[in-house]
């Protein structure tokens, strides 16, 4: 590690002098090609942009703990007056120089105060993106190198979409991925990055016994961190009653609860949520033949600026099982009911939580049995 300047240490002086901070020292050999670079965090709350403070190949941003503890996604972007308007960073490991591994988005959690990043250039591509107005970026790749261990293993989980499933083998099926999970994990228990690739895959999960086997597998601490306590959040609401809610109702705007008194199929949507339209055939299919002693209930996180195109939606699709708005409060549903993607769907009978998945048959089928076991 290059000696820390005078410039750094006032920056670092200035920085944590007034609340707790953690910076993030980017160092390129190439930096004089960028006239700015900056970095955008994503977290529940929204996106948060910092702009890099510039002394010759290295940048400085300085990011509040609050963010760099709750974030999930990172990108680094630059202008630039020589090649195109927007550039984007893509980064790989040094020991893994590959360049199907290059990313951006990777988590670069730690709990150090500073975070030491170092990238060589390899190579840059630029393409055009109609969805983007036909917008152009340039993407400058880097072979990146850190001594925290946790970039590498963040890129690594990046890439292949660690926690979600996703395997290029064939061969390989879903128990197999479980363990190769409970291995990796294992070898870095107190990763953040893997952490929040379990919490991303959360809808994969056949049973939450296969999750809860997952993430034991994460150290003590790690399981105190933001996303390891909103995984056993998750865990928390299959093995704890129902908490019911009042809702207002999509078309007559009266206040109901979410679960009345029969067993019921609750449902989470949105108008701009394609794969929730898929479910409709499936659902009125399912409704017409259970609703006699099974209820169903929608409940959409339309925002105000999208719930005209909700209830067009229930209208549009003759839709004749009840919907409810969450409106303000979409932030506290999703955080009660751990909604984290959407389409959800949930059993409930005798306040007993049930995840289903409407895709596969052997979950269609297990609410016809238990309606016909119903008295």
């Amino acid at each position: 590690m290059r000696t820390i300047s005078a410039f750094l240490i006032m920056f670092l002086a200035c920085t944590n002098s007034f609340s707790k901070n953690v910076t993030i020292l980017l160092s390129l050999d190439n930096a004089n090609i960028f006239d700015k670079i900056f970095v955008n965090l994503t977290t529940d709350n929204g996106n948060h942009k910092f702009d890099g403070k510039k002394n010759k190949n290295n940048y400085f941003f300085s990011i509040p703990d609050s963010i760099i503890q709750t974030y999930y996604g990172i990108n680094f972007h630059a202008n630039t007056t020589t090649d195109s308007i927007y550039a984007d960073l893509g980064f790989a490991t040094v020991s893994e120089q590959d360049t199907s591994l290059y990313v951006s988005g990777t988590l670069y959690w730690t709990d150090s105060d500073t975070l030491f990043l170092s990238g060589k250039f390899f190579a840059k591509s630029t393409d055009i993106y109609p969805s983007l107005l036909n917008r152009k970026i340039t993407t400058y790749k880097y072979i990146v190198s850190s001594s925290d261990p946790e970039v590498k293993t963040s890129i690594k989980a990046a890439c292949n979409r660690f926690g979600r499933f996703y395997d290029p083998k064939e061969e390989s099926n879903y128990e197999s991925i479980l363990q190769y999970y409970i291995n990796e994990i294992k070898k870095h228990p107190d990763s953040k990055s893997l952490m929040y690739g379990i919490y991303s895959g959360l809808r994969y999960y056949q049973s939450v016994s296969d999750l809860k086997m997952v993430y034991d597998s994460f150290s003590e601490k790690n399981k105190q961190s933001y996303y390891g306590k909103k995984i056993k959040e998750y865990c928390t609401l299959f093995d704890t009653p129902f908490s019911n809610m009042q809702l207002t109702n999509s078309l007559t705007n009266e206040q109901e609860l979410i679960v009345l008194s029969k067993p019921t199929i609750v449902i989470f949507s949105a108008s701009w949520c394609n794969p929730c339209h898929k479910l409709v055939p499936i659902l009125k299919e399912i409704y017409g033949r259970i609703s006699s002693k099974i209820d169903m209930v929608y409940i959409s996180i339309d925002q105000n600026e999208t719930e005209s195109n909700w209830i067009d939606f229930l209208k549009n699709e003759n839709i004749p099982w009840r919907s409810l708005s969450t409106k303000d409060k979409m932030k506290e549903v999703m955080s009660k009911y751990s909604i984290s993607t959407i389409p959800v769907v949930f059993y409930i009978c005798n306040s007993k939580v049930e995840r289903l998945f409407l895709t596969e048959e052997k979950d269609i089928c297990k609410i016809y049995d238990y309606y016909n076991n119903l008295h």
